[in-house]
C-alpha cells in the first residue's frame, strides 16, 4: 500500500509541574508512503526552514534547509516509533471496513474510531482516528504516555497512490 497526506501537526508538550502546557508547536507537513519502512517527509515545506527525511531499506536521510546539515543514520537509531506507528496506522484505516460505518458523534458530521496502540513501544497512550460524513479522514489525536499530545489535521489524504524511486529522494 501507498499514500499521500498533506496535514498540519500540532506538538503539545507534556504539562509542567503546575500542570501548565505551554503553546503547541505546528508544522506543516507532506508525507509520502509506500510502506513503513519507505517514506518522504518535508516539514515546513517551501519555507527557509524546509526539513526533508527520507527512509528506504533501513537507512534515514535528512536535509535541513535552514543550516544545510544533512545526514545518515540507521532507521532503527533514528526514528521514533510513534513515526513509524503513524506510518502503519495510515496504511490500515480501510483495512477491516469503512469509516462511515461507524456511529456518528451526535449533532456532529465527525466519526471518531479509537487506535489501541498495541503496547508502549510507540509511547502512546490512547490514539483517535477522526473522519467526516463521508468516511474520508480529517485527523488523529494521539495522547503520548508522557501527557503531551499530537494532533494531526489532515488536508488531503490519497491512498495507492502511484510512486517512482525519485519520490524517495531528498
Amino acid at each position: 500500500f501507498s499514500g499521500r497526506l498533506d496535514a498540519l501537526v500540532d506538538v503539545y508538550p507534556a504539562p509542567d509541574a503546575k500542570g501548565q502546557v505551554d503553546a503547541p508547536e505546528r508544522y506543516p507537513a507532506e508525507v509520502l508512503f509506500e510502506r513503513p519502512d519507505r517514506y518522504r517527509v518535508v516539514l515546513r515545506p517551501g519555507t527557509k526552514r524546509e526539513l526533508r527525511i527520507v527512509a528506504e531499506a533501513g537507512i534515514v536521510r535528512w536535509y535541513d534547509l535552514a543550516t544545510g546539515l544533512s545526514g545518515k543514520e540507521q532507521a532503527d537509531d533514528v526514528s521514533h516509533p510513534l513515526a513509524l506507528a503513524l506510518l502503519a496506522t495510515a496504511g490500515e484505516l480501510s483495512r477491516f471496513g469503512t469509516a462511515v460505518d461507524l456511529p456518528t458523534i451526535k449533532h456532529s458530521p465527525l466519526r471518531g474510531a479509537r487506535l489501541d496502540p498495541r503496547g508502549s513501544a510507540a509511547g502512546v497512550s490512547s490514539a483517535i482516528a477522526w473522519f467526516d460524513a463521508d468516511g474520508r479522514l480529517v485527523g488523529l489525536d494521539i495522547q503520548r504516555s508522557d501527557g503531551g499530545r499530537l494532533f494531526v489535521a489532515v488536508q488531503a489524504f490519497d491512498r495507492n497512490v502511484k510512486t517512482t524511486p525519485d519520490d524517495f529522494r531528498l
